[in-house]
Formats: C-alpha cells, sequence, structure tokens
C-alpha cells in the first residue's frame, strides 16, 4: 500500500479536515512549478495523528517527481477510468488527436506562452520519436528547426542554413564576364586607331585621324564602345566656357599602352567641339585644339587612349 501524508494547514496558512476524501475518489497531484503531476485513487479514510492526516492510496498515474509546491484535487468518476480523460494542465496524449473548430470562423487551436515566458522560452514544438527537437516556435516569435534539418522537397520548409548555403553555392558557381579591355584600370579607357579616311569622307568605325586643327573621331571606339547610339540633332559648335576670349579649354590627353605600362603621349586643349557631324554619309564628332604640349604625330594603324574633360 501507499500513503500520502498532509499537514491540516497548506501553505498559504489555511486549515483541512480532509472530510471529503473518501474511498473510491481520486487525487490529483499537480506541481505548480512545472508540469509534473501525480494521480491517485484513495483506498483507506484519512486518519489524523497530530496535526498530519494519513491517507491510503494506490498511484494511478504520474508524470516527473515531486517538488516544490503542489496544487490539491479530489474528484470522483462514476464508472471511468481518470486516465482516458486529457487533463487541463500537465498531461500527455498517445494516439491521433483531432480538433475541430466551432461555428464562427474561429481558430481550432490556440497555444498561448505563459505569462511569465522569457523571449527565447519555447511555446510551441514538435519532436521525433526520441524526443529530438524537429519544429519549435518561441514567445519572440522564432520559427526554428533541428540543426540537421534538411530541404528535401519543393514544398518543405528552408532554413537559414539551408538559404546561406544556397547562396555560398551559387556564388561560387557563378562565371564572371572577361573584364572587357575598356574596363580595365588605367588613366584611359576609350581608344581609337589611327587612319585617314578618303577625301570628304568621315573616319570609319573604331578609327579617328587629325584633320588641321579638328581631332575627327568616329562614335564607334576601337574597343567597342558606341557613343552615337543617342546624340544631339543639332551640329551647332559648342566652345569652350571662355573660348571666346582665349581662357577656355577642354583638357584632352592621348596615351599609348603598353605591357608593362601607359605613356601619356600628348597634352591638347581644345577650344570647341561638334557632336553631329556628317561627311559623304559618315556621322561622327570633333574636337577643335587649340594648343599642343608636344605636337606629337599619330601613325597609321596605331592604337591611342583618350580622355576629354567632361567627355570621357
Amino acid at each position: 500500500a501507499a500513503f500520502l501524508h498532509f499537514h491540516k494547514l497548506d501553505a498559504e496558512g489555511k486549515e483541512h479536515t480532509f472530510n471529503d476524501y473518501e474511498v473510491g475518489k481520486y487525487i490529483d497531484l499537480f506541481d505548480q512549478e512545472d508540469d509534473d503531476y501525480a494521480l491517485f485513487e484513495i483506498t483507506e479514510a484519512p486518519i489524523k495523528e497530530s496535526d498530519i492526516y494519513t491517507i491510503g492510496v494506490t498511484p494511478i498515474q504520474h508524470n516527473g517527481e515531486a517538488g516544490g509546491v503542489a496544487r490539491v484535487k479530489v474528484f470522483e468518476m462514476a464508472a471511468a477510468d481518470p486516465t482516458d480523460y486529457v487533463r487541463k494542465s500537465g498531461d500527455t496524449v498517445e494516439g491521433l488527436l483531432q480538433i475541430t473548430p466551432g461555428d464562427g470562423g474561429k481558430s481550432a487551436l490556440y497555444v498561448n506562452a505563459g505569462p511569465a515566458s522569457t523571449s527565447g522560452q519555447i511555446v510551441f514544438k514538435v519532436a521525433d520519436k526520441d524526443k529530438n527537437s524537429i519544429l519549435y516556435t518561441t514567445q519572440a516569435g522564432k520559427v526554428g528547426v533541428s540543426d540537421d534539418y534538411s530541404v528535401s522537397s519543393n514544398n518543405t520548409l528552408t532554413n537559414k542554413k539551408y538559404v546561406d548555403e544556397a547562396i555560398a553555392e551559387a556564388i561560387k558557381n557563378i562565371q564572371f564576364p572577361t573584364i572587357p579591355d575598356y574596363a580595365e584600370p588605367g588613366p584611359a579607357r576609350l581608344c581609337w586607331e589611327y587612319r585617314k579616311p578618303s577625301s570628304g569622307k568621315g573616319p570609319a568605325d573604331g578609327t579617328f585621324w587629325l584633320d588641321n586643327y579638328h581631332f575627327r573621331f568616329s562614335y564607334m571606339s576601337s574597343n567597342g564602345i558606341n557613343l552615337g547610339r543617342y546624340k544631339p540633332d543639332v551640329r551647332d559648335e559648342w566652345k569652350a566656357p571662355g573660348a571666346d576670349a582665349d581662357k577656355g579649354a577642354f583638357e584632352m590627353t592621348v596615351w599609348k599602352k603598353y605591357e608593362g605600362g601607359w605613356w601619356m603621349y600628348d597634352h591638347i586643349e581644345c577650344s570647341a567641339t561638334r557632336w553631329s557631324i556628317k561627311s559623304d554619309g559618315i556621322e561622327h564628332f570633333q574636337f577643335k585644339y587649340a594648343w599642343r604640349s608636344h605636337k606629337q604625330t599619330y601613325s597609321t594603324g596605331s592604337t591611342y587612349y583618350f580622355t576629354v574633360g567632361g567627355f570621357f
């Protein structure tokens, strides 16, 4: 036989007589600190010795171990097994449990955090047969899965680890395009080949030439940059600010590129430009120079790189 022993005064100092603790009834002990509980059937009426009541019982069901302050409930069940019912606090359900919502469209199941829950405390948890965590939610609204969770199909959840690894793998497999010549580091990006056109014609694609005081360029550079996809309709000459008084200029530099580095070939001041000129059906643009530092000559078939202040 087993026995429960109660002091006549409870934890709050209230006195009890245990007159209603009759044979055949059940005693439910629930630990207020956690979900531990124990259920007993009364087999012997209470006996008082001094301030202690002793009650003979038969253990029916329990979870965890006794510890701390417990809430005590005594109840009676006729022709029923108390273990067949789900406790309102701290119980375990085995087998299929179906919950059907009532009328009114309200949710079928609410899981609320306790009033003393901290942000990291788990409110809802799903575990495998070995009680290892599969899915959980916390008081702070975090939804998590186990560390070894893997995405196996299109309709399964994805966790941060999977996303991070997928992004890293995608970045690793990106085939970055070869950096074109014009994008390589250097003092100038656009280049043209020097070639004088036939009389009266504009420069062919990818070429430029020096015509008296004018540098004439094709819209298409030698390294494939089209400067004439869209352009102004008018061909009026644009003068550098202050050029009327011979005090303004567009700065132009000419470079030659070698395997081991760069050479600034010429330094030029340009007083005016025209961005839309047509010679014998060939459109091009030009810069009119006012001064050249070195008065360099340009060789047919050679490639030169240019910078012009405010243009390229």
